[in-house]
C-alpha cells in the first residue's frame, strides 16, 4: 500500500493512472487495508482534483489532465463502495468539497452518469448497444 500511496503523488501521468487502477482493485481484493489508510489515497485525489493546466499548455496537457480529474472521481466513487467508508470523516469531507463546487459537481455527475450506462449497456445486447449510442 505504500508503493500505492507513493504512486498516486508521482508527477508522471501514466503511473498515475496505473496506480488509479490498482487502487479500485485494491478497494475489491482487500476493503479492510484500504479502509485504514483512505486518508492518505483521497488527499491525492484532492490534490489531482484542484491542480489546475497552466494557460499555455497545449491541447495534450489539458487532455491528460482532464482524464486523470475523472479518474480521480471513479477512485473516490470505488472507495466509496467500501463498507463503513462513509463512516471516515476524510471522505465525507471530500465528497463534501466535490459537491460544494460546481465545476466539480458536474464532472462528478458525468462520471456517475458514465458508469451508469456503461453497467447499464451489459443488459442489452450489442445491436441495442449500437443503437444507443448512435442516439447520444
Amino acid at each position: 500500500m505504500t508503493y500505492v500511496e507513493d504512486g498516486l503523488k508521482q508527477d508522471h501521468y501514466d503511473i498515475r493512472m496505473l496506480t488509479f487502477l490498482m487502487v479500485v482493485r485494491l478497494s475489491i481484493l482487500c476493503p479492510t487495508i484500504v479502509l485504514q489508510r483512505l486518508d492518505r489515497l483521497i488527499q491525492p485525489l484532492k490534490t489531482i482534483l484542484q491542480s489546475k493546466v497552466k494557460a499555455n499548455s497545449i491541447k495534450q496537457e489539458f487532455e491528460k489532465h482532464d482524464e486523470l480529474r475523472r479518474a480521480a472521481i471513479k477512485v473516490f466513487l470505488a472507495l466509496q463502495q467500501i463498507k463503513d467508508a462513509n463512516k471516515v470523516a476524510c471522505v465525507n469531507d471530500f465528497e463534501a468539497s466535490i459537491k460544494g463546487q460546481k465545476e466539480f459537481q458536474d464532472l462528478y455527475n458525468t462520471v456517475i452518469h458514465e458508469q451508469q450506462q456503461s453497467s447499464a449497456g451489459f443488459n442489452f445486447n450489442t445491436h441495442n448497444n449500437a443503437e444507443a449510442m448512435d442516439m447520444s
